[in-house]
C-alpha cells in the first residue's frame, strides 16, 4: 500500500463524510478531545529526581467534557477564524512532530495505518455512520490502529539507519 499524502487523507475523508465548513465546530471539540487523549497516555514527572508526579487526569477530564459539550451542541465556538486556522496549522505541525519523534522514517506508514483505521474501517456498506454531531462513528469490527511496529525503541535506532 502506498502512503496517502496527510493533506490528500483528510480532505478525501472530509468530502467522503460530507464534512463542510459548517463543521468547524466538530472539529474544534475533536481536537480537544484528542488533546484529552494524548494527555491519558502521559505521566508528568518532575525533572528534579523527586519521585513526584504532576497528575494529568484533571486536566484530560475537562478537555473531553469540553468536547463532549461543544459535539452535543450545549457549547457553542465563537472563533476568530485566522486565529483558529492558525493555531489548527500550528497544532498540525507540532503533532506531525511529535509522531516523527516517535516513529522516525517509519511516520510515513504509521500514517498509512492511521488511514486505514480511520478511513477504511469505518465504513459499512461503503458509507459512514455520524451521530447527531456528524462525528463519525465506530462500526462493529472496527479495529484500532495498531502502532507498535512504528515506534522506535530507543533513541539511537534512527541513527543506525
Amino acid at each position: 500500500m502506498t502512503t496517502p499524502n496527510p493533506l490528500q487523507s483528510i480532505a478525501d475523508w472530509c468530502e467522503g463524510v460530507g464534512h463542510g465548513p459548517e463543521t468547524a465546530p466538530l472539529y474544534f471539540a475533536l481536537v480537544l478531545e484528542e488533546c484529552g487523549e494524548m494527555l491519558d497516555g502521559v505521566t508528568l514527572r518532575y525533572a528534579a529526581d523527586s519521585g513526584f508526579e504532576r497528575p494529568t487526569r484533571t486536566l484530560s477530564a475537562q478537555l473531553k467534557s469540553l468536547s463532549s459539550a461543544i459535539r452535543h451542541g450545549e457549547l457553542k465556538p465563537d472563533m476568530q477564524p485566522a486565529d483558529t486556522l492558525d493555531a489548527a496549522l500550528d497544532t498540525a505541525w507540532v503533532a506531525l512532530g511529535l509522531a516523527r519523534a516517535l516513529t522516525g522514517r517509519r511516520l510515513p506508514a504509521a500514517w498509512a495505518e492511521l488511514h486505514r483505521s480511520n478511513v477504511t474501517d469505518k465504513q459499512v456498506d461503503g458509507r459512514f455512520i455520524k451521530d447527531a454531531s456528524s462525528k463519525v462513528l465506530k462500526p462493529t469490527g472496527w479495529t484500532a490502529p495498531n502502532f507498535a511496529n512504528f515506534l522506535l525503541t530507543n533513541q539511537s535506532e534512527e541513527a543506525e539507519k
